[in-house]
């Protein structure tokens, strides 16, 4: 069942005024999966997003229509949103860049509708997508210019050093030797 369609709002999110006073030009919106919650970009009302790099793939989602139009050259700029990966997998798919921030930088608040309520506010990131690195640091620095960092404590850890868990195959699925032989000299550095 579809929730009942409420008037389009009064006002730009904070981080869409941050991009038009920017002098940003907005070109339209892109695919999502239905209701957002999905690895592909398939929907109810628009034909499925798929992957410019190869059409019999995905483009992941949720914000696939966005990985795609930037692979394409469509838009040099993109704004998604991750809770699980929306940001990270399409990218990946795609062959663009795509950054979740920290959590709680920048403002989520003012982007949902309020029926999704508190919950998502507290796990849903926006974050900036480019085709490359240097527009990826455009829109983080426009984005740092209204919304610096906050200085964090820093944490030490309780009881003495810490622990990490790690495994070298996941459900039976063993890693290839090459990252295997990076992953083990990034864990020796760790134990220094």
């Amino acid at each position: 069942m579809f929730l009942k369609r409420k008037p389009w709002p009064k006002h730009d999110s904070q981080l869409i005024d941050i991009l038009r006073k920017s002098g940003v030009v907005f070109l339209g919106r892109t695919a999502v999966p239905t209701a957002s919650f999905d690895w592909n970009c398939k929907n109810w009302v628009y034909p499925e997003c798929v992957n410019p790099l190869d059409f019999s793939r995905t483009p992941g989602g949720s914000s696939g229509g966005a990985a795609a139009a930037l692979s394409r050259g469509l838009t040099p700029l993109e704004l998604g949103s991750d809770i699980g990966g929306s940001i990270r997998y399409p990218a990946h798919c795609c062959g663009i860049y795509g950054l979740r921030p920290t959590d709680g930088w920048l403002p989520i608040d003012d982007m949902l509708p309020e029926v999704l309520g508190a919950v998502f506010r507290q796990l849903l990131t926006p974050g900036p997508m480019a085709a490359n690195l240097e527009d990826l640091d455009l829109l983080l620095k426009r984005f740092a210019s209204r919304f610096p960092e906050r200085e964090r404590p820093i944490a030490t850890p309780i009881g003495g050093p810490m622990k990490i868990a790690f495994s070298r195959d996941t459900l039976g699925v063993r890693t290839e030797p090459s990252s295997a032989a990076l992953f083990d000299q990034f864990l020796k550095c760790l134990e220094n």
